[in-house]
């Protein structure tokens, strides 16, 4: 059951982070719970055989659940002995043999206790320019606004460096004029492949400091152009345990803040923007992950880099990202666009749950640059794109039919391939053809040595569920300052809708690249807006309100666990005849369920400990942008990239050449409002539609043909 009354008694706190444990585990946690880390070689015997059985093992009895352990161990070719008491709580049935160390774990599918609360030392924070989120954006937003003088706080959801979908990038893509690219080129290429919805003054800024931005992450460490991946005696390393900053980016993160003073709060999860009596954003309130503790965070301005968001589908790693800025942006007033998208991300048969390729580590090689937008006009003579993001089976036909285009011969996921040397020392060569399905041949000799994805013809989706296009879902801003249009709230990266990609992802590589250019803005505007500001002031009743609003579900007694509200929300929208194929009535349907859920059952969530405090945050998080999903799905009466109606299978840019945008209406409902394409901004006007647009959905050639359009 979901819905019961929570248990009396001591709260026991649990994290997913917490391993499970068998019989060594214990043992180990109880002898050397105070050691120092130090290389030890030991031989352990050990067997147990029932409760209240004997261990042999370097100096401890456990006896029977219940009882006491104490245990002193010396470690051979050490002069470190520690003593240690634990209480046994679980019976142990387990063996090991002579110099192997086999676990079996105590509790099947249950987690362990954290041996009690890590609480912070602070919960009332003060600073000029909070920053949320320490990714890409997040880290460009706070290299920015602490070189422009301010006090920066960065708060991280996550562990900085490990946290969103930043360790997972691998390339980034740059303007440069100087290995080719021309403005005509780049704007018409991203323009036909996002099918015309993209913000021509937010590519502008790109194209101004894409190429900036990347030399900025060369010097940073966390880009590299001549070596991507661990050489192969760098992988034994890593194998051992001997990890170092040369081969693992994600060490870089926590230092960039280190050596520019930049003080990090991590393992916080904010959930609601706090404000002034004017309406202005004053700071942020949120919860500690590992205790009960309320943070209240006052400043001058606030940028969100906190991502976007995935309904948590399996396989894909950004589960940490539950739409936190859209929610604390759309509260205060902000407004949301571009939540009608939504890109799957495909994945290999032979690892269905697995986007990114099972145990391709992409931290462990450097961000390296790739290729730009390569079409030059429109036109059946047009390489159409990749259409595998959109290409679902509607009565055995592909949703998605190519014009005339030829499509790459080889659409499986492998690494086979013959390999042609390049010297990449030569800036014209800095750039790969990122395609991982068809590696051209001047890829990196190995591009991934940790582990290459088997021939693999089939593909599915899935693994993003949830997930918008990047750079085109999250805060619209009001102008190309990343602002929000509510004082002091600026945003950054994929919490920002920038536009810079349309319906259609416009490239690998444009997403992190673009998060570090619109980090730089939101920073130094947020930087400039703190300077020219007073010091915060937040009344008593704003810190209250938020303090109860965090602490809600842990002081529920009845209701419903986050984990099954997460998993209704995955039930109504992954279907494909939901995300990918659209229509009306199912639509509707899904409407209906979302908002009884809404309104009888995100209210009232359950969380009997911090790490449940936060799920069940994200959960009503989730609920929130489910709804606004459906209702821009319905709103959108066409099809447009990612956006497939059965019951409109045609580009209508006539009455959708338009962005979509969610907004709190002066009674607290939700509205919606399309914002079109300005005419300045509108590129390949003048071409037949089927130039525009070089593939086609299935029934779309009916309908443009009913409706005379040529």
């Amino acid at each position: 059951m979901n819905e019961g009354k929570k248990p009396e008694g001591k709260k026991k706190l649990v994290s997913r982070r917490d391993f499970m444990v068998g019989s060594g585990a214990v043992i180990a946690a109880v002898a050397l719970s105070a050691c120092a880390p130090k290389a030890v070689t030991e031989t352990v015997t050990s067997t147990v055989t029932a409760a209240g059985s004997t261990v042999t093992a370097p100096g401890s009895t456990v006896t029977a659940p219940g009882s006491t352990v104490t245990s002193t161990v010396t470690a051979p070719g050490s002069t470190v002995t520690n003593t240690a008491t634990k209480t046994v709580t679980s019976t142990v049935t387990a063996t090991s043999t002579t110099g192997v160390k086999e676990v079996t774990p105590l509790w099947y599918g249950q987690e362990t206790p954290i041996p009690g609360i890590r609480k912070l030392g602070t919960t009332d924070y003060t600073c000029d320019v909070l920053v949320v989120g320490a990714g890409y954006a997040g880290t460009m937003a706070a290299l920015r606004a602490t070189a422009l003088g301010q006090k920066v706080i960065v708060v991280n959801k996550g562990i900085t460096g490990k946290a969103g979908l930043s360790p997972w990038a691998n390339t980034m893509m740059f303007y440069d004029p100087t290995l080719g690219d021309t403005e005509t080129n780049f704007i018409e290429g991203l323009q036909n492949r996002t099918e015309y919805l993209v913000d021509l003054d937010y590519l502008n800024l790109f194209m101004r400091d894409s190429l900036p931005r990347w030399k900025e992450w060369v010097q940073i460490g966390i880009a590299n152009y001549t070596d991507t991946m661990p050489t192969p005696s760098e992988l034994i390393q890593l194998s051992q345990g001997i990890i170092t900053p040369g081969i693992d980016r994600r060490w870089f993160w926590p230092q960039v803040y280190k050596d520019k003073g930049i003080q990090v709060i991590e393992r916080v999860m904010l959930t609601k923007l706090l404000t002034d009596s004017k309406g202005a954003v004053v700071g942020a309130a949120g919860l500690h992950c590992e205790s009960d503790d309320v943070l209240i965070f006052r400043a001058k301005s606030v940028v969100l880099c906190c991502g976007a968001g995935t309904f948590k589908a399996g396989g894909f790693p950004g589960d940490q990202d539950t739409f936190d800025g859209d929610w604390m942006g759309y509260q205060v007033g902000a407004k949301i666009g571009g939540m009608e998208w939504n890109d799957f991300h495909g994945m290999g048969g032979v690892y269905p749950s697995d986007s990114w390729g099972q145990g391709d580590q992409r931290y462990l090689g450097r961000i390296y640059a790739t290729t730009t937008p390569s079409y030059t006009r429109a036109g059946a003579d047009m390489p159409p794109r990749n259409h595998e993001a959109v290409s679902i089976f509607q009565d055995g036909d592909l949703v998605t039919r190519d014009r005339g285009g030829i499509y790459p011969p080889n659409l499986t996921n492998t690494y086979n391939y013959e390999y042609v040397p390049v010297d990449r020392t030569l800036w014209e060569n800095v750039r790969y053809d990122s395609d991982g399905y068809h590696p051209p041949l001047t890829w990196p000799e190995i591009p991934s040595r940790t582990n290459p994805q088997p021939s693999d013809n089939l593909s599915v989706g899935g693994g993003g569920t949830g997930l918008g296009v990047h750079c085109t879902e999250g805060i619209y801003p009001v102008d190309t300052n990343c602002w929000s249009g509510v004082p002091g709230l600026y945003a950054a990266g994929d919490a920002l809708c920038s536009r810079l990609n349309g319906a259609v992802y416009g490239g690998k590589g444009i997403s992190s690249s673009s998060a570090g250019v619109y980090g730089y803005i939101a920073g130094e505007q947020a930087a400039i807006y703190a300077q020219g500001t007073s010091a915060p002031v937040v009344s008593a009743d704003e810190i209250s309100s938020a303090q109860s609003e965090v602490l809600k579900p842990l002081q529920t007694t009845r209701g419903f666990s986050p984990q099954w509200i997460s998993e209704l929300v995955l039930q109504i929208y992954a279907p494909y005849y939901i995300a990918k194929m659209r229509d009306k009535a199912r639509l509707e349907g899904a409407l209906a369920n979302c908002l009884f859920i809404r309104d009888h059952i995100a209210d009232k969530i359950v969380a009997p400990d911090p790490h449940n405090n936060r799920l069940a945050h994200e959960a009503r998080h989730m609920v929130f942008a489910l709804e606004m999903k459906l209702r821009t799905a319905l709103f959108r009466e066409e099809s447009r990239g990612y956006h497939y109606r059965q019951d409109f299978p045609f580009r209508d840019d006539k009455n959708w050449l338009a962005w979509l945008r969610c907004y709190k209406d002066m009674n607290g409902d939700m509205a919606l409002e399309k914002v079109p394409v300005p005419d300045r901004m509108k590129t390949h006007s003048d071409y037949p539609y089927r130039a525009r647009y070089a593939i086609a959905f299935v029934g779309e050639e009916e309908a443009i043909a009913a409706r005379g359009i040529v």
